[in-house]
């Protein structure tokens, strides 16, 4: 690793995305979001480098950042197919993000440059180019490289679009493995994608935990009375593959039971229009509800959330908000990384989508248990998840130092992992 830099001066640094993470309507622009605006609340001069699309509706952006947004649309996805990187990647590579990085590292120097994702791994070669002396750290929401090769394995569908995830996959991990080499840190959101990290790619690389951090509603008390609706709520976007996959699984398990058992499943987050179209006739429990303005109202009105990642795990946000708005979880064993025991120990656990179905049936109406659950959950999860000690020790780690204690700085923008 290069030097320690001077603890005096503030620590100047270029964040690379695939895109401004907004709007906050998915876990991973939740996180990058909040690490970037926290990290800039540490005195650190934060400049951001990332596509903004004319389709996306970006909100107001904190004044504290550089943001330097990209207005182009990504590049169509039969041309990212063609490249040689991965498919995200590409696409978030036009000639004019690319031009603008470019433009950016003529004006600036950096102490340290984020990549925040795999996505932006194709600026290494800029940097390279630009004689960058700094430090490279790599926020990796996942290990993508295994994810990647779970869903190409995990897929029921066309066998050519199988065939072309697992291309894809191969994509994935040989830019990772490029980009986890390049890096002076690694962070990881938890233990498991670490210890992978090490295992298969490197280990002389100083690697940082930070799981997410929460800024939403904690709700003080809740008790749930059998006057709560007999409802299970599934928060989070259902964009990716791999959550469209989990869905599709769960619902070929539970829907039909549920409906037979007078239980209702809501499906909260936004949701493709064909997916949509292709489930929603045949449906007797669930429903898709798609982007709803007030998410704690919905959770008030359900007695179990469900966590049924069994593609695509890692730390999900959406058990934040299942733990702070009182709501008892179900989950699929393996779908849930980065909580204590606490807080885990609390929730329904079964191995496969049919058991835990069956479980939910079984468990629904015990709302004492249901509410001893959420109690020790909510007081299992106190005090942990700060977006602002996150970044305290993530510029720390880049300077080469220790983190200082320093009070947390509140956070007007209102976020959901739905």
């Amino acid at each position: 690793m290069v030097a320690s830099l001077d603890q005096q001066q503030p620590l100047s640094i270029l964040w690379l995305g695939r895109r401004v993470p907004l709007p906050l309507d998915s876990g991973d622009r939740v996180y990058s979001f909040r690490l970037i605006e926290a990290t800039a609340r540490t005195g650190a001069q934060v400049t951001s480098c990332a596509l903004l699309p004319p389709s996306v509706a970006a909100g107001k952006l904190p004044e504290a950042i550089d943001w330097n947004p990209v207005e182009v649309e990504e590049l169509g996805a039969l041309r990212g197919l063609l490249s040689s990187l991965p498919l995200v990647s590409a696409r978030s590579s036009p000639p004019r993000m690319v031009a603008a990085l470019r433009a950016l590292l003529r004006r600036k120097r950096f102490d340290a440059v984020v990549f925040d994702y795999y996505a932006p791994a194709w600026a290494l070669e800029e940097l390279r180019h630009a004689g960058h002396k700094g430090r490279i750290a790599y926020v990796a929401h996942n290990y993508e490289g295994r994810l990647a090769r779970d869903i190409a394995r995990d897929f029921r569908g066309n066998p050519l679009r199988q065939v072309l995830l697992n291309w894809n996959a191969g994509k994935i991990a040989r830019l990772e493995k490029k980009l986890v080499e390049a890096a002076d840190l690694v962070v990881c959101l938890t233990e498991r994608d670490r210890d992978d990290f090490q295992a298969e790619i490197r280990r002389d690389v100083p690697y940082l935990i930070l799981p997410p951090g929460y800024s939403g509603l904690r709700v003080a008390s809740r008790q749930i009375a059998p006057s709560v609706p007999r409802r299970a709520v599934m928060l989070g976007s259902v964009r990716w593959i791999a959550k469209q996959m989990n869905v599709e699984a769960f619902l070929a398990a539970a829907d039909e039971k549920f409906h037979r058992a007078g239980i209702s499943i809501d499906i909260i987050g936004d949701t493709p229009d064909e997916f949509r179209n292709k489930w929603q006739s045949c449906l007797k429990a669930a429903r898709f509800r798609g982007f709803v303005a007030d998410v704690a109202h919905e959770l008030a009105m359900a007695r179990i959330g469900l966590m049924i990642e069994a593609t695509g795990g890692g730390f999900k946000l959406k058990l934040q908000d299942y733990i702070y708005h009182r709501v008892p979880v179900a989950a699929l064993s393996g779908s849930f990384e980065g909580l204590p025991p606490a807080v885990t120990d609390t929730f329904l656990v079964e191995p496969d989508m049919e058991r835990l179905a069956d479980r939910i049936i079984a468990e629904i109406d015990r709302v004492e248990d249901l509410d001893l659950r959420q109690n020790q959950a909510f007081e299992g999860a106190r005090g942990l998840f700060d977006w602002d000690e996150n970044a305290r020790a993530l510029v720390a780690a880049l300077r080469g130092g220790q983190a200082a204690p320093q009070a947390a700085a509140p956070s007007g923008m209102q976020e959901s992992a739905a």
